[in-house]
């Protein structure tokens, strides 16, 4: 009898298939209209910015694929359009939860989620930690540019560094979240 061996695919793999793909001008849409269903199917609307959506819709489906429907079903519950409301409501599910599917941590870890907060204010930005090499987390992200923005129009990589000094106009690490 053989034995069929299957491999799980990471976080970070399923967002490196959406890499170039790209926005319609002002977050009207996506010139790859599967890509913008499946964005919908996650709660993304027409106007609004999407790195966070673009992180559920990784999530979700990594979580289906692996055959986690209680990370998939979680996830739904808790990300929002917003990246710091996010990380706000995962960070207090794991509080709640310690033993629970979701960890926070202040260190990138692979196959996490990034949140980033720009200068001290409510907007941020998402993306998924590919790998890290030092304080240099090494992201896929949504709705960025080829200079690390957070309102771009294409699914790219950024390297961020967790180290880097408060920027009253930049982003800033808020912390990473990841699901067991």
């Amino acid at each position: 009898m053989e034995t069929t061996i299957t491999i799980q695919k990471t976080l970070s793999q399923i967002a490196e298939k959406y890499l170039g793909k790209t926005e319609t001008i002002n977050n009207s849409g996506f010139t790859d209209k599967t890509f913008e269903a499946r964005m919908k199917a996650v709660g993304w609307q027409v106007s609004q910015s999407w790195c966070c959506y673009f992180a559920e819709l990784c999530v979700v489906e990594w979580a289906n694929e692996i055959g986690r429907k209680d990370i998939a079903t979680l996830a739904t519950k808790l990300f929002t359009g917003g990246s710091t409301a996010t990380y706000k409501a995962m960070d207090i599910y794991a509080t709640a939860n310690p033993t629970g599917i979701v960890k926070v941590s202040k260190k990138p870890i692979a196959n996490s989620v990034a949140i980033y907060r720009h200068g001290s204010g409510w907007q941020g930005h998402t993306g998924i930690v590919t790998s890290v090499e030092g304080s240099i987390a090494k992201n896929i992200e949504g709705n960025t540019d080829d200079k690390g923005g957070n309102n771009g129009y294409i699914v790219t990589r950024n390297k961020r560094d967790n180290n880097a000094p408060y920027s009253a106009k930049g982003l800033n690490i808020v912390g990473y979240f990841y699901f067991i």
